[in-house]
């Protein structure tokens, strides 16, 4: 028996409790307006970051992880802006700030643990995806942070509508159809429709916003090119971690393989280096759970 009496009324639900979404932390807004100054520095990066020391935590965390490989500890933010750069940090605070506001909610931090390996693993090969497609720095960029926050609008139904979100899978897993046409027909919404609306009341930019709404696809000639490598790094990345429910090759759109015209050794050369890179955050996910 459904515990949604209707979908109207499980979209009109959702969409008021946006409305009581909760602010990004005020660190990420200043962090994000600070990378944006041609006179960025790590210094000045850091003096904003040491208002909010449970962010700068995770995110030190993140830096020292295997992840990145860097050598030896890195014990400031500073030191990691030099290493990684001041656009890198900006990408992984806001990665930490935003998923920290959703999740303040009551939420199930093995599965919290399981949204983050996905969302690194989306990043990682939607970043590698555009280097081979030779995507302009400045886009690059937009991917690592599209990659991270890809699923807010999963995290925030998971949070906040467990047994509507429940339901949704539930019926996906029987008929195998699309995730997004699953959503729509119960819930009236897409957790793509909802995550890009949690975008714009954040005023994060509108890239962004327009990136995360629209990764599910489908896809026409007419789409915007960034939003194929997020979707291809998001479907290979089902296909590595969840496999369970993904038991089959990556559900890629033709439109976005069309883009991407790989072979299937570049494919499977693509699939074994996000496998082998992800493999090194697993040690540090539970920690950014916490």
């Amino acid at each position: 028996m459904s515990v949604i009496p209707s979908t109207a009324f499980a979209r009109k639900a959702i969409l008021r409790s946006l409305g009581d979404l909760p602010p990004l932390p005020a660190v990420a807004n200043k962090v994000l307006a600070e990378s944006e100054k041609p006179d960025a520095s790590p210094s000045k990066l850091e003096a904003i970051l040491q208002a909010d020391p449970a962010i700068a935590a995770k995110a030190l965390r993140v830096v020292n992880s295997a992840y990145y490989g860097l050598p030896g500890n890195v014990s400031s933010l500073n030191q990691a802006c030099v290493l990684l750069g001041v656009m890198q940090i900006r990408n992984i605070v806001l990665g930490m700030s935003a998923v920290s506001a959703i999740s303040k909610t009551q939420f199930d931090k093995g599965g919290l643990s399981k949204f983050w390996l996905h969302s690194f693993a989306t990043a990682h090969a939607t970043h590698l995806i555009g280097v081979n497609k030779k995507i302009r720095a400045l886009d690059l960029d937009v991917l690592f942070v599209g990659g991270l926050l890809h699923d807010i609008g999963k995290l925030f139904l998971f949070a906040n509508f467990p047994e509507f979100y429940n339901e949704v899978l539930t019926s996906w897993a029987e008929d195998r159809r699309p995730l997004y046409l699953v959503e729509r027909e119960i819930l009236g919404v897409t957790h793509d429709q909802i995550g890009g609306e949690i975008c714009r009341i954040w005023n994060l930019p509108n890239a962004l916003c327009g990136l995360i709404e629209s990764h599910e696809g489908p896809f026409t000639l007419e789409s915007e090119v960034l939003c194929f490598p997020l979707h291809i790094g998001d479907e290979i990345t089902k296909y590595l971690y969840e496999r369970d429910e993904y038991p089959y090759s990556p559900l890629i759109d033709p439109v976005a393989a069309e883009w991407l015209n790989f072979e299937s050794g570049q494919m499977k050369q693509l699939i074994d280096e996000v496998q082998h890179k992800v493999e090194s955050m697993k040690g540090v996910v539970s920690q950014l759970a916490a």
